[in-house]
């Protein structure tokens, strides 16, 4: 129930989240994406994307990186399905600036689960990766035109 209460008390806010509450929010927020009751870090995943319009894009990019590697992480199964779906809304949610730092690293990390050894997780794993991947290029191209934008698409995707 905390969880959808910091939702209604985000929906208040207009701006950013003052910076000596972000940090706690996220670790709080991060924290319950490990819970093993699934509506818990359901909610925990709806409400980072909420979070992530109002912090700063260094939180962001943290974030990004720990979803990132929940997905490639082979002992993180159980919550791939809803961190995937909770990263993809992020990926939607975040402006260009905070796009442009997040794209890059997003698509590195996500290279280590097309590439890893374990076939039982594998076809899951690159799954999940390839959705996001997908979904990084289409917000790129929704959000750049022109020749300049296919140049900084093709450099996020340098493999």
């Amino acid at each position: 129930m905390a969880t959808k209460d910091v939702m209604e008390q985000l929906r208040l806010v207009s701006g950013p989240l003052e910076p000596a509450l972000q940090l706690p929010l996220r670790e709080c927020i991060l924290r319950l994406l490990d819970d093993k009751n699934s509506d818990v870090s359901t909610m925990a995943v709806k409400c980072l994307s909420q979070l992530c319009q109002k912090f700063a894009q260094e939180h962001i990019a943290f974030v990004v990186d720990k979803l990132a590697d929940m997905i490639v992480e082979p002992a993180k199964d159980a919550s791939r399905d809803v961190v995937t779906d909770g990263l993809r809304a992020l990926v939607a949610s975040v402006d260009d600036a905070a796009g442009a730092i997040m794209a890059p690293r997003l698509v590195q990390s996500l290279l280590r689960g097309l590439t890893h050894k374990d076939k039982r997780e594998e076809i899951d794993t690159e799954m999940a990766c390839l959705t996001i991947v997908k979904n990084v290029r289409a917000q790129q191209r929704a959000r750049s035109k022109g020749e300049s934008g296919r140049r900084r698409a093709r450099e996020v995707l340098q493999w």
